[in-house]
This record gives C-alpha cells, sequence and structure tokens, in this order.
C-alpha cells in the first residue's frame, strides 16, 4: 500500500508519456530498482509475507516458518539436486524462490522496462498496474523493508490499458 510508504502516486494512461517520464527522471542506469505489480492494489509483500496473510499468521512468526520451509527444502532437495550445497540461506532461499515456494526474497530489477513488461503484460484492460522503483542508495542495509529518507519514489499507474501497448520489443529494447 503506497501510503505506508508515503508515496504518492504518479498517474499515467499513455505508454509514450509515462516513457518520456522514465527518461527524464532516471537518466542515470544502476542507481534505481523496479518492480512491476500487474495490480496497482497489491502491497510490497513478499511471497512468505502473503502466505502467512492467506492463513491469518501474523508475520512475527515469519522467521519459525522460513526455518520449516528450510529444513524441509535441504531434506528434499537431495532427491532432485543429488550434488547441491548451499554456500549460505541466501543460496537456498534464491532456489527456494525459483521454483515458487514463499520466501522472505522479493524480485527486484535494475530494468524499468522489464518491470514494466511484468506491470503491463499480465494486467487485464482497464485495470491499474503499478511499477515501484527505489534509489538504490536509499536502502537501510539493516532493515528488510526500503528506507526512503527523503529520495523520491515512484508509483507509476497505467490505468487503462486499452491505450496503445508496446509490444515486448518495446518494453524489453526501448524501441
Amino acid at each position: 500500500n503506497h501510503s505506508m510508504l508515503n508515496v504518492t502516486p504518479t498517474e499515467y494512461t499513455d505508454w509514450q508519456r509515462l516513457l518520456s517520464y522514465y527518461r527524464e527522471e532516471f537518466p542515470a542506469e544502476g542507481q534505481w530498482v523496479f518492480r512491476g505489480h500487474e495490480d496497482a492494489g497489491w502491497n510490497l509483500l513478499t511471497t512468505l509475507e502473503r502466505q502467512l496473510a492467506k492463513y491469518g499468521i501474523p508475520v512475527a512468526h515469519a522467521p519459525n516458518y522460513e526455518q520449516q520451509i528450510l529444513r524441509e527444502f535441504l531434506r528434499k532437495v537431495r532427491n532432485y539436486e543429488p550434488t547441491f550445497t548451499p554456500a549460505d540461506t541466501a543460496e537456498c532461499l534464491s532456489y527456494i524462490q525459483h521454483y515458487g515456494g514463499p520466501t522472505r526474497l522479493m524480485d527486484w530489477t535494475y530494468s524499468f522496462y522489464v518491470a514494466a513488461f511484468f506491470a503491463l503484460a499480465p494486467a487485464a484492460p482497464k485495470s491499474h498496474a503499478a511499477i515501484w522503483c527505489f534509489k538504490t542508495g536509499a536502502w537501510d542495509a539493516n532493515a528488510a523493508k526500503p528506507a526512503l529518507f527523503g529520495e523520491k519514489a515512484l508509483k507509476a499507474i497505467a490505468e487503462d490499458r486499452s491505450m496503445k501497448s508496446p509490444t515486448i520489443h518495446e518494453l524489453i529494447f526501448g524501441f
């Protein structure tokens, strides 16, 4: 929910205007990370947080459930990948997430176009999609969530999917 982060969304109904805004406001690559949501109403939650909420389990119990998930994963992964020897918990969580399991990880990309693809491609006509972005220097290394420290954050919403939609090539290559 953008109100939790004190972010006012900037809304767009035209791809070219959104693209122009992106090019003007985010000229330096690698300084921002992006995440696309096909539904602007979705909060920035990890898959583990979403699963806990689905079953009414307080997020404070997440570490216990994560430990259970990790134990079960390590017990069963050898059946499918006999030589798998993870270097650390992060590698295990990455593997679990890759195969659709719930984790505390959240996918972000340095590419506006990749985020736009995930926001716009699956979205239903007349729905609101969102592209979240955070300045990479605004992340607090000790926090699980981004700390904005007064930096600008954007939630760009494409309001009307009946607009002239870009093709996948335009999203990926920007032409």
